[in-house]
């Protein structure tokens, strides 16, 4: 559990910072565009791309980490998200190698190159989708099945919905919280240390 909000914090952050990344590229971008010098801004929104990219990695690694964790207690209904996480993880890995390829191929004026880069990000993203739907929304789906957390799943189901998925982490977030508490408040209970 502690795994899992840890993993929903960071996406918590990921998101503040995104929302707030993409309204200052929006400013810059409109300034950019004014001055003649677009070039600038889009290389700023790649780069708050990338850092939210890198801030969504850290939080499917300690999703898959909080999975692995859960194999040792049920194998059979965290199999899936944990080798699924690793199959969204390999995806951010090809589109990162992707968008090195594209640009390189912007850059170089070469079709091939780009035309590489372009069909790695489609795989890329067929991973992505695979891993986030077979991965982080079953294996939360499951977490909230089996610890009895309706905040949990819904976070799970709101990861599925567009504009929900901003509240998902909060809501997988709050869960896992509760849930926590209520494991340790079970174990006191059990040890008649309470």
């Amino acid at each position: 559990m502690k795994q899992i909000r840890n993993a929903s914090l960071v996406s918590i952050i990921g998101i503040i910072l995104s929302l707030a990344g993409l309204g200052t590229v929006e400013k810059l971008v409109i300034s950019g565009i004014t001055s003649r010098s677009p070039a600038s801004a889009v290389s700023l929104f790649f780069l708050v791309g990338l850092i939210g990219g890198l801030i969504g990695l850290i939080s499917i690694v300690l999703y898959r980490s909080a999975f692995g964790m859960l194999l040792n207690i049920d194998a059979r209904r965290f199999g899936t998200p944990y080798n699924f996480t690793t199959v969204f993880i390999l995806g951010f890995v090809l589109f990162i190698i992707a968008m090195f390829f594209l640009l390189g191929g912007i850059d170089a004026k070469s079709i091939s190159l780009t035309f590489g880069g372009l069909i790695i990000i489609i795989i890329s993203a067929i991973l992505i989708i695979l891993g986030d739907i077979g991965g982080i929304i079953l294996g939360l789906w499951r977490v909230g099945d089996r610890y009895d957390s309706t905040a949990i799943g819904i976070g799970a189901i709101f990861y599925l919905i567009p504009y929900f998925d901003v509240l998902a982490p909060i809501l997988v977030f709050i869960g896992a919280h509760a849930t926590q508490h209520k494991l340790k408040f079970d174990q006191a209970h059990k040890e008649g240390t309470l």
